[in-house]
């Protein structure tokens, strides 16, 4: 006893001596009420009322101090206590059980240090549970509740701790969890000194929430508690199995086979449509493994494999066909395999879809023998169309001859025979005049329908070539009936095959003397047009009924008006051939009674596709005029 007043004398300090079994004070030196401000009656009376004057966090590692002391006969603790002065000190509270003279004496000392060493630790130990972002309180052997730091108050919507220290845990929690924790948690406390689980905690204001919870027992029956705050996460975690599960049906409702696998394993997910076709296992995102790993040598995968290995060597997505045989049945599946970044940016996983194309590939095996056969048969029908022709020439020009000579020696048959005998002579030479047509016009088609690109096409002067054909056309067969008004350069030229212009230009103006009176004009205008050229045909003719002018570029269409007129239906469609030979566009305008203008318009050289410029109105009708048809290519 010297030696400890001896101590507290010079350290200006605390000591006592107290008697375990009676809880009395044999022996004080130092003043209680400058360390923790209690008067020394006081503090001899009552040895447990110190402790009221240490923090909340102080009174909590006091918590199975006891059993401490019984079990290990000493104690050492650092606590903050606010002495009489107002000044909050720590101390350095140590404790021995001795036994002098067969009776148990709790010899201790409370001396004042300095912030530095383990003052300095332990207060930065006392500054971390206190602002931890994880809720932590402490309770005693009896459950109630000596310590509660800032994030567990905040975390149930209490103001501060003041408001719950010395209030039991059950404050936290609803009857039915109160009899969860006891009757689960508990029990599983004390077997393993530890017990985790999530449950739903009660706030201030009633409101719940879910809580993770982590209990831990202390000697002397104290428990520590970790919590927190999961509701945010719960309710992620549901949106997510909400996901999962809306994707798993949708996966499984797919006609595309889907499988996932990370490139180091076997196949995390596969659809029932997959698992179906491949003989799988369905893999459900909560559910088991495939364990399908198309790394493991298999004679039918190894094309499957290959292309596996090969997305994930380079990281890009392949295509390819897979012919697969199951149950007897065979199959060909377009296969695609895609890289997937699912981790840091980092290629993590495989993603397989896989869509039957058995029926799909037949039709396009169908589809290209059919291709080949149209293109067998479009040969065999030009060759065929052609020698018909050609072989029509030679009896068509002795037919000619015959005709020619008995138009000749016709004037030698006696006079009552001359008449009859000009007038078949006159039917005959028409109908080989309209065979020959149809011969030059079929052979003229066939030619235009299978001509393809080849040298580039010659620069031709416009202004030439339309003079000297109109010139032509007005001496042989149109007694100056045709009117050609040129609105370009004498000199002005363009890249066309002569040939094939002249035909279309001569279909159009034939049928403009063909379905005209005598009298009337046919006008042709030959004009630059933006980024080109183009002409015109006019004439004051019949016109076309409406309900024939959807058909009218149709090889052998004739409007329902020609009655009399003769012709073979190919005019029209040649020019359009032409048209289209050399890239330009057509378009007409025609009114029953009013005449039709019909315009072709074509591009000059290195130049856009030619823009079709407006229909002028048809000559000497008051009838409306307007485009019918536009072709545009």
């Amino acid at each position: 006893m010297r030696v400890l007043a001896e101590s507290a004398h010079e350290s200006d300090g605390l000591v006592f001596i107290m008697d375990w079994a009676t809880q009395k004070h044999v022996y004080l030196a130092g003043s209680p009420e400058k360390f923790f401000g209690i008067p020394r009656e006081e503090f001899c009376h009552n040895p447990r009322v110190w402790v009221q004057s240490l923090t909340a966090y102080d009174r909590a590692t006091l918590v199975g101090l006891r059993e401490e002391l019984t079990k290990h006969r000493r104690g050492v603790r650092l606590v903050k206590a606010q002495g009489g002065d107002g000044v909050l000190r720590t101390l350095r509270c140590a404790a021995h059980v001795v036994e002098i003279d067969g009776r148990m004496l709790v010899c201790g000392s409370a001396l004042a240090v300095e912030m530095g060493g383990e003052a300095s630790a332990m207060g930065s130990i006392r500054d971390a549970v206190e602002h931890a972002r994880e809720g932590l309180a402490v309770t005693d052997a009896a459950g109630i509740l000596v310590y509660i730091n800032r994030e567990h108050v905040e975390m149930f919507g209490y103001a501060s701790g003041t408001e719950l220290v010395g209030k039991p845990w059950q404050t936290f929690y609803t009857p039915e969890v109160v009899r969860y924790v006891e009757s689960v948690a508990f029990p599983g406390l004390i077997e393993r000194g530890l017990w985790r689980g999530d449950l739903m905690a009660k706030k201030k204001d009633g409101t719940l929430f879910h809580e993770e919870l982590s209990l831990s027992l202390m000697p002397g029956g104290g428990i520590v508690c970790n919590c927190r705050d999961v509701s945010e996460e719960k309710a992620i975690a549901k949106r997510l199995g909400q996901y999962e599960e809306l994707f798993r049906v949708f996966s499984n409702a797919m006609t595309t086979g889907v499988l996932i696998r990370p490139i180091d394993g076997p196949y995390e997910f596969v659809n029932a449509v997959a698992a179906g076709w491949f003989g799988l296992s369905a893999v459900i995102p909560n559910g088991s493994k495939a364990g399908w790993n198309p790394k493991i040598p298999d004679p039918a995968f190894a094309p499957w494999a290959k292309e596996s290995l090969r997305v994930e060597s380079t990281g890009e997505t392949v295509v390819f066909d897979f012919p697969f045989s199951l149950g007897g049945r065979e199959r060909i599946f377009e296969v695609q395999m895609t890289p997937l970044y699912v981790v840091s940016n980092k290629l993590s996983h495989v993603c397989t879809m896989a869509r039957d194309v058995t029926q799909q590939r037949l039709l396009e095996q169908q589809a290209e023998a059919t291709a080949r056969r149209s293109l067998e048969y479009s040969a065999m029908q030009r060759e065929f169309i052609s020698m018909v022709s050609h072989e029509f020439r030679t009896p068509l020009t002795s037919i000619q001859g015959v005709h020619y000579l008995l138009g000749k020696k016709a004037g030698q048959l006696p006079v009552q025979q001359v008449g009859d005998i000009e007038r078949l002579l006159g039917l005959q030479g028409e109908a080989l005049s309209n065979l020959k047509e149809l011969v030059d016009q079929v052979l003229l088609l066939n030619r235009l329908e299978h001509a393809t690109a080849g040298a580039p096409l010659p620069m031709v002067c416009v202004t030439e070539c339309f003079s000297g054909l109109i010139d032509g056309l007005n001496i042989s067969v149109a007694h100056n009936r045709i009117q050609l008004e040129l609105d370009l350069p004498v000199d002005y030229a363009a890249q066309f095959d002569a040939a094939k212009m002249r035909a279309a230009c001569e279909n159009l103006i034939s049928n403009g003397l063909k379905y005209s009176a005598e009298e009337t004009k046919v006008r042709v205008k030959v004009m630059q047009a933006p980024h080109g050229w183009c002409f015109s045909v006019i004439d004051q003719g019949r016109g076309i009924p409406e309900a024939d002018q959807a058909k009218l570029f149709q090889p052998f269409h004739r409007a329902s008006n020609v009655q009399g007129v003769p012709g073979t239906g190919l005019g029209l469609a040649i020019v359009r051939r032409v048209v289209d030979f050399h890239g330009g566009s057509i378009s007409f305008a025609s009114s029953v009674g009013a005449g039709s203008e019909f315009l072709l318009v074509f591009p000059s050289v290195a130049s856009p596709r030619p823009v079709l410029p407006e229909i002028g109105a048809a000559p000497t009708s008051n009838a409306p005029v307007f485009p019918i048809a536009t072709t545009r290519l």
